[in-house]
């Protein structure tokens, strides 16, 4: 972390270096559906004194940004044309002033407040750090599986790096936060993929009390199709609940 600073020797002080996530995304999970909390990126990665990597999940881009005076700056044509400007706070914290934006046409809308971003360490060989700290917020944890409402022998782990053990044939998770898979459901529910060996991978709706510390999965309905007989991306509804977690810390 000590070479995660605006002041490193080695860049002029006007550059800011190190990765940046969006705090204020995170802190509205799990009580919320992830693919519709508003927010212009959700990580930010400066890689040089005037260039940012910016992840918005389904896709990534790298900008430019200029320094305009003493804590504030800006990103260069950040949505077509248009700037974008964010502040470096004294506690190390960016704001991103994306509440300011105005839908145009199909553009982008802000987001209901300005987005904080917290200063992270970085990941060796990881392009962006975002999904872990994700993963951490909402799933991450050592569980008892019920089937059926019952209990079983299994404990279930899913990582924080991604990994999940000890359910079925199942060794990868990701949860959804961008992308087609937002648009899933009639209804926005958030969605978690599960992986394995070969081409499994499957699709749930999962539910998360707070309250009792238990994940409730539901399967998914059938896709719905057109006129023509073809398969149509979302729309799909809520089907019946397949199997539920116990944090084993309860």
């Amino acid at each position: 972390m000590t070479s995660c600073n605006s002041n490193n020797r080695t860049r002029p002080a006007t550059g800011i270096s190190c990765r940046y996530i969006n705090e204020t995304f995170l802190q509205q999970v799990p009580d919320s559906v992830a693919g519709s909390i508003q927010g212009y990126c959700y990580e930010m990665n400066f890689i040089s004194v005037d260039s940012v990597m910016i992840n918005y999940g389904f896709e990534q881009s790298t900008l430019a940004y200029q320094r305009k005076n003493a804590h504030n700056y800006v990103l260069l044509a950040a949505n077509q044309s248009n700037d974008l400007n964010f502040t470096l706070n004294e506690d190390s914290t960016i704001t991103l002033h994306d509440s300011a934006w105005v839908k145009v046409d199909t553009s982008w809308v802000g987001a209901p407040l300005n987005s904080e971003f917290r200063k992270v360490p970085d990941v060796s060989g990881s392009t962006w750090a975002f999904e872990r700290y994700l993963n951490e917020k909402f799933i991450a944890g050592s569980y008892s599986l019920y089937l059926e409402e019952r209990p079983s022998s299994e404990e279930v782990v899913f990582r924080a790096n991604g990994e999940v053990t000890g359910l079925a044939e199942y060794n990868t998770y990701t949860i959804c936060f961008s992308g087609d898979c937002v648009e899933e459901t009639e209804t926005p529910q958030n969605i978690i993929s599960l992986g394995g060996t070969g081409d499994i991978e499957d699709s749930y709706v999962f539910k998360v009390n707070s309250q009792n510390n238990r994940i409730a999965f539901y399967a998914l309905g059938d896709q719905l199709k057109n006129a023509d007989g073809e398969l149509m991306k979302g729309g799909r509804n809520v089907g019946k609940l397949v199997f539920e977690l116990q944090d084993r810390r309860d």
